[in-house]
């Protein structure tokens, strides 16, 4: 899981993170 945070950590996770937490965790699921 660390790992895929990390990896994904890009201005759209984080805007994706700071508006909707749900939608940054569907970014992290699928990848």
């Amino acid at each position: 899981d660390m790992r895929l945070e990390m990896h994904i950590d890009t201005d759209e996770a984080n805007a994706a993170g700071a508006d909707n937490p749900q939608a940054f965790a569907r970014l992290v699921g699928p990848r």
